[in-house]
């Protein structure tokens, strides 16, 4: 094999990169969108100009985990009902991705029927036709989303939510845009209310805006920026974000370390892609997130664990934090919550969204804490003596508390 044959299979994550405990000795770095690699004279197939963003390091798997003989405990106290959903209950999370181990004990229950393939005959046979992982992305993506908070292994950022294995990579992580505009509107058409992509190009497809036109009109959609390194903007789908049609209901992630600070491997808003949608002009800055996104433990192929990092493991940490609000607030719409994730995200770098850190690092508990005010006067003998905020009508308040306020002049 030529150099530059070997240079142009790395790019694209071919089988060269096996993943795993057995990787090749290869330079893990070279393989982004946008580095020097992208000089090779061998012409690649247009088919295959998209691969997971998987990612920058794998370390050695752990061993398939052994289930403990241990008495059954106590069943937990009954949860009062004023407690609201915080686990992302009840809320489908699509992962379009290499598929999802739908056997792994930690989704056990919580993997939606329906679950399918798109792509070549040989990517979508036998098992891999209901969504079943061979390649290993998929399954670490989902454990971030999602896996049980049940004492072992690795509990996901919403282990109540379920998931929904679309499975648009091949076994060596590659695809094509056509299998995964199909799965998008898979995922739309299942009823996701959170879609999870991290897979991206460096190239634009047309191919891919009309399903995302679609879901963005009911799901909240999470994409991997990219690890072509900080001086790049984010790939494909992620740069549709700002699209009209789109724009409002997509978020872009790139990925911070332990410290957060911005992965060496990220790629970044920049001052680009800014586009009217809706009446509102967004760019990528104001549509991006972090995530910690740097040897992160999740799940793995034959019941096992993996550490993986890359824009893929931030990006299915800021769904299944989108999962949670939803499970908290099931009214809101997808652009409300997506807007709630950005607003409610935590300052970093430059103050203000920046170029680099977008609107900031995605904050759960920020995301699921009420977020501004509104206050009614219930006090005083005249209007001019009212302090509050908003306006409230066509309300009305029984007992105690309504006794008062209807002997409320101020209030009438």
């Amino acid at each position: 094999m030529s150099p530059s044959t070997r240079l142009s299979l790395l790019m694209l994550g071919a089988c060269v990169i096996p993943f795993g405990a057995h990787a090749a000795p290869v330079e893990a770095t070279d393989w982004y969108f946008g580095s020097a690699i992208e000089t090779a004279t061998e012409e690649v197939p247009a088919e295959y100009w998209l691969v997971n963003y998987d990612d920058v390091t794998t370390l050695a798997r752990a061993p398939k985990k052994k289930t403990p003989k241990t008495p059954t405990p106590p069943s937990p106290p009954p949860t009062p009902p004023s407690t609201p959903n915080n686990t992302g209950a009840g809320v489908l999370v699509a992962v379009v991705d290499t598929g999802i181990q739908l056997s792994h004990p930690e989704f056990a229950g919580r993997i939606a029927a329906g679950g399918t393939c798109f792509g070549t005959t040989t990517a979508c046979s036998g098992a891999s036709a209901q969504g079943n992982d061979n390649q290993g992305h998929g399954t670490h993506v989902a454990g971030i989303i999602a896996a049980a908070a049940n004492g072992t292994g690795t509990t996901g950022v919403a282990p109540g939510a379920s998931l929904l294995a679309v499975k648009v990579l091949d076994a060596n992580g590659s695809g094509s845009y056509t299998a995964v505009a199909q799965g998008i509107t898979y995922a739309a058409q299942s009823n996701a209310r959170v879609i999870s992509m991290s897979l991206g190009g460096a190239s634009p497809s047309s191919t891919l805006i009309a399903p995302l036109q679609t879901a963005a009109t009911s799901a909240v959609i999470v994409v991997a920026a990219g690890n072509s390194g900080n001086a790049l903007a984010p790939g494909y789908p992620a740069a549709y974000a700002t699209t009209s049609g789109i724009g409002g209901s997509m978020i872009i992630v790139g990925s911070v370390n332990g410290s957060n600070q911005i992965s060496s491997f990220s790629q970044t808003p920049g001052n680009g892609g800014c586009a009217a949608s809706g009446g509102v002009t967004r760019c990528f800055k104001d549509v991006f997130l972090v995530a910690p996104g740097e040897s992160i433990r999740s799940t793995y192929l034959n019941s096992g664990y993996a550490y993986m990092s890359g824009t893929s493991m931030a990006t299915p940490y800021v769904s299944g934090v989108a999962a949670r609000v939803l499970g908290a607030s099931p009214f809101l719409t997808n652009k409300q919550v997506v807007e709630i994730l950005l607003s409610s995200a935590t300052d970093l770098g430059a103050v203000g969204t920046d170029a680099v850190y977008g609107r900031g690092l995605v904050n759960l508990t920020a995301a699921l804490a009420p977020l501004g005010s509104q206050t009614i006067a219930t006090a005083g003998s005249t209007t001019g003596e009212a302090s509050g905020s908003g306006q409230v009508s066509g309300s009305g308040i029984s007992g105690t508390l309504g006794i008062g306020l209807r002997n409320s002049s101020l209030a009438r």
